[in-house]
C-alpha cells in the first residue's frame, strides 16, 4: 500500500477548507478539545486510530492530549514540522510511536487546561502552515 504525500512544504490547501472546521468527521464524538487536532492530521490524509484530550480523574493514564495515527513513525515529514512548531511554543509535541501527543504531563486543572490549548495551537499551527 502506497502512503499517502503528507505535509509537503508548500501550502495545499483548497477553496473548500478555508478553516479548519471545515475539514468534516464522521467519527463518534470527539473530545471538543482534540478535535480541531484530528482534524488537522486527517486533512492531508493521514488516518488517526483514537484520540483524548487528557484527563486527570485517576481512571486513565494519559494526563495529556495524544491523537494515535497509524503508521506515524513511517511520516519522516512529521517530525521536522513538529520541531518547528516546538520552537514557537512554550509546550513542545512529541512523537512517541503511533501518538502525538504532549511532551509535558499535567498535575493538576491549571496544567490540563494548559495542554488541551496547546493542542487547539498545535491544530491551528499545521492547518495555517500545511494544509
Amino acid at each position: 500500500m502506497l502512503k499517502p504525500r503528507i505535509f509537503l512544504l508548500h501550502r495545499i490547501r483548497s477553496e473548500r477548507f478555508r478553516d479548519i472546521s471545515d475539514l468534516e468527521l464522521e467519527d463518534p464524538p470527539l473530545d471538543e478539545c482534540i478535535i480541531d487536532l484530528v482534524r488537522a492530521l486527517r486533512g492531508p490524509g493521514l488516518v488517526t486510530m483514537g484520540s483524548c484530550h487528557g484527563h486527570l480523574d485517576g481512571r486513565t493514564v494519559h494526563p495529556f492530549p495524544w491523537v494515535s495515527v497509524y503508521g506515524l513513525w513511517n511520516y519522516s515529514e512529521v517530525y521536522p514540522i513538529i520541531e518547528s512548531y516546538n520552537l514557537v511554543e512554550q509546550i513542545p509535541w512529541e512523537v512517541c510511536g503511533t501518538a502525538l501527543r504532549s511532551a509535558a504531563s499535567a498535575i493538576n486543572e491549571d496544567g490540563i487546561i494548559s495542554l488541551r490549548q496547546s493542542a487547539k495551537d498545535l491544530a491551528k499551527f499545521l492547518f495555517a502552515n500545511y494544509l
